[in-house]
């Protein structure tokens, strides 16, 4: 099948105009959310397919364990992907506007205690939020060379942000095959495989009619495109919900020197610190007060080992 199909439909996120016909020239950013100074990005390749997915996992807040959803997206060429949260410029967007309006009046910015800040910031009405509550990490597939590139973007210091840059060399999980089994997802015949990686057992449903060895996260190594994949506790789901063939897309990336490389243990340090933070400013004549608090909120990981 050479025509990808496209779903369109309403949910409750109303993300039916996802599955549009991709505008031209549309670059996809590894890195600073679009926003570079002197140095443009560098080209890594054309992309030819966008796939959303429904990413469901669970989130501990305040004691209550809760479903989130999120929307991703896995941008794919011949040899490279990208994995991101689909909403992630949109939501950073609504929070800079925010705070770019109250820094128009501001001649100095002041870091306080929570509980000094608390004392500060009498007037409610000008008081406000700079949560971290979107994913800012981006995986870069080089699915040639087993390597999986994770950027992480931490801005909670609202004056300079910092970019994170994690290299693993993952080879493609080891798939077995369950040939008898078959499901239909987004009108595609799809094929049953069984994996463990990091210490979790996956089953995934790939289609042979799009031959993209590629799949949401850190999956990838099948014959033919991962449309569904969760593991068997369902805790973790990745399920298609649409499609779009693409022209004139390009996947670029910020230069390696303009991050911090880390290992997986520091970037792990430093992701639990990112989903914990929360950020208030408090804007008042010509100061900009800010302070940081830690959300009680627990992310269960996706990878065990």
């Amino acid at each position: 099948m050479n025509v990808f199909r496209i779903l369109s439909f309403l949910s409750i996120l109303n993300i039916h105009f996802l599955f549009s016909q991709n505008a031209d020239n549309e670059i996809v950013f590894v890195g600073k959310l679009n926003r570079y100074d002197t140095i443009p990005p560098q080209k890594i390749e054309n992309a030819k397919l966008r796939v959303w997915y429904e990413f469901s996992h669970p989130v501990k807040y305040e004691k209550e364990e809760i479903i989130r959803k999120d929307t991703m997206a896995l941008v794919a060429g011949d040899n490279y992907s990208m994995y991101y949260d689909w909403f992630r410029e949109s939501k950073y967007k609504n929070l800079i506007s925010q705070l770019d309006g109250a820094k128009k009046t501001t001649k100095e910015i002041i870091y306080n205690s929570f509980h000094i800040f608390s004392d500060i910031a009498v007037d409610q009405k000008r008081l406000s939020e700079f949560t971290l509550n979107r994913e800012n990490a981006q995986i870069l597939k080089n699915r040639t060379a087993n390597l999986i590139i994770t950027t992480d973007l931490d801005d909670s210091d609202i004056v300079s942000e910092k970019l994170y840059w994690l290299d693993e060399k993952i080879s493609p999980q080891q798939w077995q095959f369950m040939e008898e089994e078959e499901t239909e997802i987004l009108g595609y015949l799809c094929q049953k495989a069984v994996c463990r990686f990091q210490g979790r057992n996956y089953t995934a449903w790939f289609t042979l009619d799009i031959p993209i060895n590629d799949g949401p996260y850190k999956f990838y190594g099948l014959p033919g495109l991962i449309l569904k994949i969760e593991d068997s506790e369902k805790l973790f789901q990745f399920t298609a919900i649409g499609l779009e063939q693409l022209t004139n897309v390009e996947i670029v990336s910020d230069h390696k020197k303009d991050f911090i490389i880390c290992t997986p243990e520091q970037y792990k340090t430093v992701k639990k610190r990112i989903q914990e933070t929360n950020v208030l400013y408090y804007s008042q004549d010509e100061t900009l007060f800010v302070t940081k608090r830690r959300i009680p909120v627990v992310y269960k990981s996706i990878e065990m080992d």
